[in-house]
């Protein structure tokens, strides 16, 4: 329902935190690859960076905020 990555990441945040007793979480990395214009955005919510392997076999971590984007938790006090 969102074309952005975080708005969707934020979306689906409020649905598994909804009802979670048990505050579990998820990590997960979702992208949206424009092949016209060969750039992604995304959504890193994991432990590790990802990483990028380039067409010269290089392998470089893609950059980002450091931020936990689905921490599964709300009204946490």
């Amino acid at each position: 329902f969102e074309a952005d990555p975080a708005a969707c990441v934020r979306q689906l945040n409020g649905l598994l935190s909804a009802g979670n007793d048990q505050m579990m979480f998820v990590t997960l990395f979702f992208g949206v690859l424009d092949p016209q214009c060969g750039t992604v955005e995304y959504v890193n919510a994991g432990y590790a960076p990802p990483f990028q392997v380039c067409a010269d076999g290089a392998v470089v971590p893609l950059e980002g905020g450091g931020d936990i984007a689905v921490a599964v938790a709300e009204g946490l006090d």
